[in-house]
């Protein structure tokens, strides 16, 4: 039995796109022009981290509780009626039911767990852990160890998802055979075994 690991946004939904939309629009606002390389530094890290950032990148004062809320209304918003499951991977997740499969994510439960009941494939997964739930940083060894141990899992056993290059460099020293997703930010992934666009252009497990 393999074991595959997939990180959420991304990678399960194309979510990101729209986040980060909602971020531009509203550092807009307050005069602040969002560039490209600190989206493709940020992207896949906590928002709590990503508002830290921000602050000290272009100067702000920017409220966690506050940026948190209106980004994620604006999201929401622009979200709204459009199918943002990323191709092929409710079928690809339902082809390897056979296999023992996990959701390993920096966003929160309540943002998670909505969207997978809502695809109807929350129950494939043997291991759903978030942010809440991580002991360190998800771009630490410690907390790709704690899935593995969550999973019962061997590092060689692995195949690892993810659309950023922080997870993905992790998992290949590791040992796991990693699989970049693309996005409208990031196309290359320096290491990635392969880079796909979606999971139509991914074999069965």
């Amino acid at each position: 039995m393999k074991t595959l690991i997939f990180d959420m946004d991304g990678v399960i939904t194309r979510s990101p796109e729209f986040y980060w939309e909602a971020r531009r629009l509203y550092l807009a606002e307050l005069g602040v022009k969002l560039e490209l390389e600190v989206i493709q530094k940020l992207l896949g890290k906590p928002l709590i981290l990503q508002v830290g950032e921000l602050n000290k990148i272009y100067s702000l004062n920017l409220n966690y509780e506050e940026f948190q809320k209106k980004t994620h209304t604006i999201a929401e918003n622009l979200m709204h009626d459009k199918n943002i499951t990323v191709k092929g991977i409710v079928e690809f997740i339902k082809k390897n039911k056979k296999n023992k499969l996990a959701i390993f994510s920096n966003n929160i439960k309540r943002n998670v767990f909505p969207r997978l009941k809502n695809l109807a494939i929350q129950d494939y997964f043997k291991v759903i852990l978030t942010y809440e739930d991580m002991t360190h940083s998800k771009d630490s060894k410690e907390s790709f160890f704690q899935i593995l141990n969550l999973l019962e899992s061997k590092p060689e056993d692995c195949t690892y998802f993810d659309d950023t290059n922080e997870g993905l460099k992790i998992a290949k020293e590791l040992g796991m055979k990693t699989i970049g997703v693309s996005n409208k930010f990031i196309q290359k992934f320096s290491s990635a075994d392969k880079v796909i666009e979606s999971f139509t252009d991914v074999e069965e497990e």
